[in-house]
């Protein structure tokens, strides 16, 4: 149109051109052509063919390809100097001539000499448009044709020409994903995936403006020809950089708002092919909609909670248990809610089901529930580490472990119809010396069994020579006493004797049948470093209260004092304290 004006001597922005039926907005929308029927002998049909003409609300059709309103460029005038120059140098009939595809944002450099488009006079700097100046001229009357050419962007060679054959209708490009969908729903399709291409970071297509998203597509090209392996890194790399939580609806946002709206087509179904591949070898929940597409990438995999139905725990100890049978990673980012195998899980259901409480190991074993306690302290019957993830303080065990502890205690003893002449079984002896120092002793070699009772199930069956629990009662007559034969030899209530146990000023060592002992050495440096008021009191023959005053009055405090109910009891002085006031 400008080219016509231009031969018939009109002024462009002149009043002349309008009152003849030719307006710059008509023009700019594909309207207007009855004036080039007039005054030109151009095909119409042409013309409208290459002219951006509204098709639709934000849709242009262009060389019967749809387009976007973003795409298109309106009133500036994009040109390739090369272009120009080879008309001008093919002398054309018509003169140099505007491309339509110039006016497509997307299009970064002409395909055919590889040098970047541009809108701006070389002489003054200021974009061309078409309100001013000719068709090759700027309003500066510089000649646009010679200006210099500038090298494309980097790669988007392939994206240019992926455009330019679509506008031109050259054969496929061999891309079924691109072919299959509107110029405009392709263009946005590689914008969308070069916005997931870049490593750590997150890029929004509203945030970048449209002359500058070439880098994006050359990006997304470059993962539509690479392929599948190409498309699923990136989105794995796009999903570690999102740092969020939930779904992959808000993992990915605006790239899932608009694969969803994109409609039924390949490339839709290729995403989402390549989505599930990333959420099913990562082993996250997959979030889908109705509608979202046919693609359920968790089959056969169950969320935390559906994990927590299944084992019959809540979240915390389901989330321990998981993490403890390694169905679950314990470090690591926590973006995205994980998924474990169902079969898995199930599997592990039955292991708690299997672990037995206290009560039950006790039957086993042959031994009251306190020995169980006592050997589980001790290290020598272990807890189930999966039991205490799943019901926290409660002590189960596994029953193989419970089956295998009285194989572990008799080793090479010989087996036997009954009990030898002499000899006792492990929990009779255990009584004098204690359950767990029995079976550690046995376990490091120190003391061996001398006999295995068939027929008797747990440490019953495990029989001791009278050597060896003999050697035990003496070791133990000479080396400890009963806490009544201590707190005789101290001279002390029972009530007393029991607090300074409590205290840890005696300490104590529990043995079978609810027994306590303490050491003989022990028991006589107490005797020889403290003495009670009391005591104190018969020694000067006066009353208690006149040796604590005597005490206070000299400053000296009680090295051990009880306090039950809300008042003082008994009190213990150092020896030497109280020579000193008694010399005073």
């Amino acid at each position: 149109m400008l080219r016509l004006v231009e031969a018939n001597g009109y002024a462009w922005r002149g009043c002349k051109l309008s009152q003849v039926g030719a307006s710059l907005s008509g023009l700019a929308n594909g309207m207007g052509f009855d004036f080039a029927c007039r005054h030109g002998q151009a095909d119409l049909a042409q013309l409208a063919f290459s002219t951006p003409r509204l098709c639709g609300p934000g849709r242009y059709r262009l060389c019967g390809q749809v387009l976007h309103r973003p795409h298109l460029v309106f009133g500036r005038k994009r040109f390739c100097p090369s272009c120009w120059a080879e008309d001008r140098i093919q002398a054309r009939e018509d003169g140099p001539h505007i491309r339509c595809w110039w006016s497509v944002a997307a299009v970064s450099a002409c395909p055919f000499h590889l040098t970047r488009l541009t809108d701006r006079c070389h002489a003054c700097g200021r974009p061309g448009d078409f309100e001013s100046g000719g068709l090759t001229t700027c309003r500066c009357g510089a000649d646009l044709i010679i200006s210099p050419s500038a090298g494309g962007a980097f790669g988007s060679a392939s994206v240019d020409s992926y455009i330019v054959g679509r506008l031109a209708a050259l054969p496929s490009s061999q891309m079924p994903i691109l072919d299959d969908l509107t110029l405009g729903d392709a263009i946005v399709f590689l914008q969308r995936l070069g916005c997931i291409a870049q490593p750590g970071s997150l890029v929004r297509l509203t945030d970048v403006s449209r002359l500058d998203r070439v880098p994006l597509m050359v990006a997304g090209m470059e993962m539509c020809i690479l392929g599948e392996r190409a498309v699923e890194a990136a989105l794995g790399q796009y999903l570690d950089a999102t740092g969020r939580t939930d779904a992959f609806k808000s993992a990915l946002g605006s790239f899932y708002i608009w694969l969803r709206n994109l409609g039924p087509s390949p490339a839709r179904a290729w995403v989402m092919d390549r989505l599930a591949a990333v959420f099913q070898g990562r082993h996250f929940l997959w979030m889908e909609r109705r509608g979202d597409g046919s693609h359920s990438p968790t089959i056969g995999r169950v969320n935390l909670r559906a994990a927590g139905k299944l084992l019959d725990l809540s979240h915390t100890p389901t989330r321990r248990v998981l993490e403890t049978t390694g169905l679950l990673p314990q470090k690591g980012p926590r973006h995205i809610r994980h998924t474990v195998d169902r079969g898995q899980v199930v599997e592990v259901r039955r292991l708690l089901d299997r672990l037995i409480d206290v009560p039950t190991a006790s039957s086993r074993l042959g031994i009251n529930a306190k020995s169980v306690l006592a050997l589980a302290s001790g290290g020598i019957l272990p807890r189930s580490d999966l039991g205490r993830q799943a019901f926290g303080n409660a002590t189960v065990f596994d029953p193989d472990d419970v089956d295998a502890l009285p194989r572990r205690l008799t080793r090479s003893a010989i087996s036997v119809d009954r009990m030898p002449a002499g000899g006792r079984s492990l929990p009779s002896v255990s009584r004098t010396c204690g359950m767990v120092e029995l079976c550690r002793r046995i376990l490091d070699g120190l003391t061996e069994p001398c006999a295995v009772i068939v027929g008797e199930t747990g440490l019953k069956a495990i029989v001791l020579g009278a050597d060896i629990h003999r050697s035990f009662d003496d070791a133990y007559r000479d080396s400890h006493l009963t806490v009544s034969a201590a707190r005789r030899r101290l001279g002390l209530r029972e009530a007393t004797m029991a607090g300074l146990i409590a205290g840890g000023h005696i300490p104590s060592e529990s043995v079978k049948g609810n027994r306590k002992l303490v050491r003989s050495d022990i028991v006589e440096a107490f005797a020889a470093r403290y003495v009670s008021a009391s005591e104190v009191a018969r020694i000067w023959r006066t009353s208690t209260t006149v040796v604590l005053e005597r005490m206070r009055a000299a400053n000296c405090l009680p090295a051990i004092e009880f306090e039950r109910a809300g008042r003082i009891g008994p009190r213990f002085f150092e020896r030497a304290t109280i020579a000193r006031v008694g010399q005073d």
